[in-house]
């Protein structure tokens, strides 16, 4: 029995000098990453220097090349300010990824392309010019990108007139930046591409703009208003939730969706006017949009999702279309401010709580169910309409992963050994004592 419990506390102390190894393996590799760098050398065909002050120069001809978390750019992250000479065409993924005290950088305009998170994280600069030479952000589809993310004081970017997408998180979370224009080259915005850039008041949409993602300008709680260009064809899901100072958008006539919570939580948007050929209102479109007072529905639009109208409490009244077949569950429920609302006998199918907050009576005072036989074909108004309210509460959660995958990966597994290690030692622990 002594040889087991010798055995086993053998094993515990080699997991724990194994997961010692990795936590410092994993530590140490982010202070490499971070802080090491020699005050020159070449990266690809290019040469840099790096002086006391903090000064950046990078010189030559040709691509930077592209780096990563594991393995970064070799000037590390301490500088204040960059210089590019002209002749460089790229700047590399990761380049310049959380270099937190960078103020500022001249891109010349030989740079065609700017890679996936160049500047993700630098929290110090204020500004940014991207010139007209420049035509791809982030990756090539305009998938990847992160290129300005987390860039928490930038309050000025001019992007040149030959950039062909914004993509993904691009200026996520940049939240002093105010204002900014597209320009008409631009015909993709990406996934989340604006999102959480709590100061932004205004935004000029480019003609050439087609294709926006979802969450583009979700939490832009300073956007007052937006004109979407003419060829835009669709609002996809939660693309200005949580707008909350929004109070007047221009929907182009050829938009034929508008997707789940597009609008949710939009609290000052009191009016809006849905194009003829939008055929459904998704899950929460306008859930929690607790000011507006107004909306008109097409006769195009043929089902009411889940929560559309939840939480509109200032709705005055609402003509549901000929052509809606069916009205989701929660549609309707807490719009306590209803005074008429219309549904028509086209409708078969009310789902649970379509109406919670709301009651219906006949003429006499009589209870009616709210389900479609017993409430299609009828006007109802506020005489036959009343109930309590009760209050909901929306949350948000966004979250930003600030952990590489390689980095996730040693961690997970110092996490996944530190208790193999702690079950083990708990083990040789209960053997002893019951030696004993």
């Amino acid at each position: 029995m002594m040889t087991d419990i010798k055995a086993v506390k053998w094993s515990a102390f080699a997991l724990i000098a194994l997961v010692a190894c990795a936590g410092a393996f994993l530590f140490s590799d982010s202070a490499d990453s971070s802080d090491a760098a020699s005050s020159d050398g070449t990266a690809g065909d290019l040469t840099w220097t790096l002086d006391d002050s903090g000064v950046l120069s990078i010189s030559g001809t040709g691509a930077m090349p592209d780096y990563t978390p594991v393995k970064p750019a070799p000037w590390g992250t301490t500088a204040t300010s960059v210089s590019l000479s002209p002749g460089i065409t790229h700047i590399g993924n990761y380049a310049f990824y959380k270099c937190a005290s960078l103020t500022s950088i001249t891109i010349p305009e030989t740079v065609t392309s700017i890679g996936v998170h160049a500047f993700d994280k630098c929290a110090s600069l204020t500004s940014i010019t991207i010139p007209d030479s420049v035509v791809t952000l982030g990756d090539s589809t305009g998938t990847s990108g992160n290129v300005f993310s987390g860039c928490t004081l930038l309050n000025s970017v001019t992007i040149g007139s030959s950039v062909s997408h914004i993509p993904e998180w691009s200026f996520d979370g940049c939240t002093s930046l105010t204002s900014i224009t597209i320009p008409d080259s631009v015909t993709k915005i990406g996934y989340g591409a604006f999102s959480s850039c709590t100061s932004l008041g205004s935004i000029t949409l480019g003609s050439g703009l087609a294709n926006i993602y979802d969450y583009a300008f979700s939490g832009c709680k300073s956007l007052t208003a937006v004109d979407l260009p003419d060829k835009v064809q669709s609002i996809p899901k939660n693309c200005f939730s949580g707008c909350t100072s929004l109070t007047s958008i221009t929907i182009p006539d050829r938009v034929t969706s508008i997707g789940d919570s597009a609008f949710s939580s939009c609290t000052s948007l009191t009016s809006i006017t849905i194009p003829d050929r939008v055929t459904s209102i998704g899950k929460n479109t306008f859930s929690g949009c607790t000011s507006l007072t107004s909306i008109t529905i097409p006769d195009s639009v043929t089902s009411i999702g889940l929560g559309a109208f939840t939480g509109c409490k200032a709705l005055l009244s609402f003509t549901i279309p000929d052509s809606v077949t069916s009205i989701g569950d929660s549609a309707f429920s807490g719009c306590t401010s209803l005074t008429s609302i219309t549904i028509p006998d086209s409708v078969t199918s009310i789902g649970d709580s379509a109406f919670s907050g709301l009651s219906f009576a006949s003429s006499d005072g009589t209870a009616v169910e709210p389900t479609a036989a017993n409430l299609s074909g009828a006007i109802w108004t506020r005489d036959s309409l009343s109930g309590p309210f009760m209050a909901h509460v929306w949350i948000h959660i966004h979250k930003d992963a600030d952990i590489s995958g390689a980095s996730a990966s040693i961690l997970q597994v110092v996490i996944v050994l530190t208790l193999v290690a702690i079950v083990l030692w708990i083990a040789v622990d209960a053997l002893r004592k019951r030696n004993d």
